[in-house]
Protein backbone atom coordinates (compact mmCIF):
# COMPACT_ATOMS: atom_id res chain seq x y z
CA UNK A 1 0.00 0.00 0.00
CA UNK A 2 1.59 3.34 -1.25
CA UNK A 3 0.09 6.57 -1.08
CA UNK A 4 0.50 10.31 -1.06
CA UNK A 5 -1.73 12.80 0.44
CA UNK A 6 -1.24 16.70 0.36
CA UNK A 7 -2.73 19.11 2.70
CA UNK A 8 -3.09 22.85 2.77
CA UNK A 9 -3.26 25.51 5.30
CA UNK A 10 -3.82 29.17 5.57
CA UNK A 11 -1.39 31.95 6.82
CA UNK A 12 -3.02 34.75 9.57
CA UNK A 13 -3.56 38.41 10.11
CA UNK A 14 -4.97 39.42 13.20
CA UNK A 15 -6.74 42.92 12.88
CA UNK A 16 -8.35 43.64 16.03
CA UNK A 17 -7.25 41.99 19.65
CA UNK A 18 -3.95 41.18 19.55
CA UNK A 19 -3.45 40.65 23.15
CA UNK A 20 -6.07 41.13 24.90
CA UNK A 21 -7.53 37.69 22.54
CA UNK A 22 -4.89 35.81 25.43
CA UNK A 23 -7.81 36.94 27.95
CA UNK A 24 -10.66 35.70 26.33
CA UNK A 25 -12.10 38.85 24.11
CA UNK A 26 -13.30 38.44 20.82
CA UNK A 27 -10.42 39.10 17.83
CA UNK A 28 -11.00 39.19 13.89
CA UNK A 29 -9.05 37.59 12.16
CA UNK A 30 -8.61 36.98 8.26
CA UNK A 31 -6.69 33.90 6.29
CA UNK A 32 -4.43 34.97 3.87
CA UNK A 33 -4.13 33.41 0.53
CA UNK A 34 -0.47 32.54 0.90
CA UNK A 35 -0.31 29.46 3.11
CA UNK A 36 1.77 26.31 3.55
CA UNK A 37 1.46 22.96 1.95
CA UNK A 38 1.92 19.34 3.37
CA UNK A 39 3.05 16.46 1.39
CA UNK A 40 3.19 13.29 2.89
CA UNK A 41 4.08 9.68 0.99
CA UNK A 42 4.54 6.28 2.74
CA UNK A 43 6.01 3.37 1.79
CA UNK A 44 5.20 -0.13 3.24
CA UNK A 45 8.25 -1.67 4.97
CA UNK A 46 9.86 -3.92 7.60
CA UNK A 47 10.90 -0.64 9.63
CA UNK A 48 9.80 2.84 10.67
CA UNK A 49 11.46 5.57 9.10
CA UNK A 50 9.97 9.45 8.71
CA UNK A 51 11.75 11.66 6.73
CA UNK A 52 11.32 15.20 6.93
CA UNK A 53 12.26 18.31 4.55
CA UNK A 54 10.85 22.34 5.32
CA UNK A 55 11.37 24.11 1.81
CA UNK A 56 10.85 28.23 2.06
CA UNK A 57 9.12 30.11 -0.35
CA UNK A 58 11.89 30.16 -2.87
CA UNK A 59 12.25 26.46 -2.35
CA UNK A 60 15.04 26.52 -0.18
CA UNK A 61 15.77 23.84 1.95
CA UNK A 62 15.75 25.01 5.76
CA UNK A 63 14.97 22.25 7.91
CA UNK A 64 15.50 18.17 7.42
CA UNK A 65 15.87 15.66 10.05
CA UNK A 66 15.18 11.63 9.87
CA UNK A 67 12.66 10.57 13.01
CA UNK A 68 12.45 6.81 14.36
CA UNK A 69 9.80 4.80 15.55
CA UNK A 70 9.54 7.01 18.70
CA UNK A 71 9.16 10.37 16.58
CA UNK A 72 12.21 11.49 18.01
CA UNK A 73 15.19 12.92 15.67
CA UNK A 74 18.05 11.26 15.05
CA UNK A 75 21.12 13.29 15.07
CA UNK A 76 19.31 16.33 15.12
CA UNK A 77 19.41 18.11 18.86
CA UNK A 78 17.99 21.45 17.57
CA UNK A 79 15.29 23.40 19.05
CA UNK A 80 13.22 22.99 15.79
CA UNK A 81 13.52 19.40 15.76
CA UNK A 82 12.43 19.12 19.08
CA UNK A 83 9.52 20.77 18.70
CA UNK A 84 8.64 18.77 15.56
CA UNK A 85 9.09 15.54 17.70
CA UNK A 86 6.72 17.23 20.32
CA UNK A 87 4.21 17.75 17.44
CA UNK A 88 5.21 14.66 15.93
CA UNK A 89 4.44 12.64 19.19
CA UNK A 90 1.18 14.54 20.36
CA UNK A 91 -0.47 14.56 16.65
CA UNK A 92 -0.35 10.55 16.37
CA UNK A 93 -0.65 9.39 20.10
CA UNK A 94 -4.13 8.25 19.46
CA UNK A 95 -3.60 7.32 15.67
CA UNK A 96 -0.57 5.62 15.55
CA UNK A 97 1.62 5.98 12.07
CA UNK A 98 1.87 2.42 10.04
CA UNK A 99 5.51 0.70 10.06
CA UNK A 100 6.98 1.99 6.90
CA UNK A 101 9.25 4.90 4.99
CA UNK A 102 7.70 8.05 5.53
CA UNK A 103 8.42 11.06 3.14
CA UNK A 104 7.59 14.29 4.46
CA UNK A 105 8.14 17.99 3.41
CA UNK A 106 6.61 21.68 3.65
CA UNK A 107 6.04 24.10 1.32
CA UNK A 108 6.20 27.52 2.43
CA UNK A 109 4.15 29.84 -0.07
CA UNK A 110 5.65 32.96 2.32
CA UNK A 111 9.28 34.26 3.55
CA UNK A 112 9.35 33.17 7.07
CA UNK A 113 10.30 36.40 8.89
CA UNK A 114 6.71 37.73 7.50
CA UNK A 115 5.11 36.61 10.72
CA UNK A 116 1.85 35.07 9.07
CA UNK A 117 1.96 31.42 10.70
CA UNK A 118 4.37 29.24 9.95
CA UNK A 119 4.22 27.47 13.47
CA UNK A 120 0.18 27.74 13.51
CA UNK A 121 -0.46 26.90 9.92
CA UNK A 122 1.59 23.25 10.74
CA UNK A 123 -0.12 22.72 13.54
CA UNK A 124 -3.37 23.15 11.52
CA UNK A 125 -1.39 20.62 8.75
CA UNK A 126 -0.19 18.08 11.37
CA UNK A 127 -4.26 17.73 12.52
CA UNK A 128 -5.56 17.45 9.14
CA UNK A 129 -2.92 14.74 8.66
CA UNK A 130 -3.30 12.88 11.97
CA UNK A 131 -6.92 13.12 12.78
CA UNK A 132 -6.16 15.02 16.13
CA UNK A 133 -7.81 18.11 17.56
CA UNK A 134 -5.97 20.94 16.47
CA UNK A 135 -5.96 23.30 19.34
CA UNK A 136 -5.11 19.83 21.87
CA UNK A 137 -2.41 19.88 19.90
CA UNK A 138 -1.92 23.58 19.99
CA UNK A 139 -2.36 24.23 23.74
CA UNK A 140 -0.23 20.99 24.25
CA UNK A 141 2.66 22.78 22.63
CA UNK A 142 2.52 26.46 22.29
CA UNK A 143 1.72 29.37 24.20
CA UNK A 144 -0.82 31.88 23.01
CA UNK A 145 -4.90 31.96 22.27
CA UNK A 146 -5.08 29.61 18.95
CA UNK A 147 -6.70 32.54 16.83
CA UNK A 148 -3.99 31.44 14.21
CA UNK A 149 -4.56 28.05 14.11
CA UNK A 150 -8.59 29.14 13.27
CA UNK A 151 -7.21 31.21 10.81
CA UNK A 152 -5.09 28.39 8.86
CA UNK A 153 -8.36 26.17 9.10
CA UNK A 154 -10.37 28.38 7.86
CA UNK A 155 -11.28 29.94 4.45
CA UNK A 156 -13.13 33.29 5.33
CA UNK A 157 -11.99 35.87 8.00
CA UNK A 158 -13.43 34.79 11.77
CA UNK A 159 -14.42 36.16 15.08
CA UNK A 160 -12.07 33.90 17.54
CA UNK A 161 -12.82 33.68 21.39
CA UNK A 162 -10.32 31.61 23.85
CA UNK A 163 -12.72 29.77 25.33
CA UNK A 164 -10.67 27.18 27.69
CA UNK A 165 -9.71 24.32 25.28
CA UNK A 166 -12.20 24.45 22.51
CA UNK A 167 -12.58 28.01 21.39
CA UNK A 168 -15.44 30.09 19.49
CA UNK A 169 -15.00 30.50 15.74
CA UNK A 170 -17.62 32.04 13.88
CA UNK A 171 -16.75 32.60 10.06
CA UNK A 172 -17.65 36.78 8.99
CA UNK A 173 -18.61 37.93 5.99
CA UNK A 174 -16.41 41.11 5.47
CA UNK A 175 -17.90 43.41 2.64
CA UNK A 176 -16.31 46.84 3.74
Amino acid sequence: MEYAKSFQANGKLLLTGEYIVLESAKALSFPTKLGQELRVSFVPQSQFILQWQSFDHENNLWFEATFDTQLIAQNDDSPVAANLSKLLQIAFENNPLAIGRYYVSTHLAFPREWGLGSSSSLIALLSKWSGCDPYRLFYNTQNGSGYDVASALCDTPILFQRNGLSPVVQPVIWQP
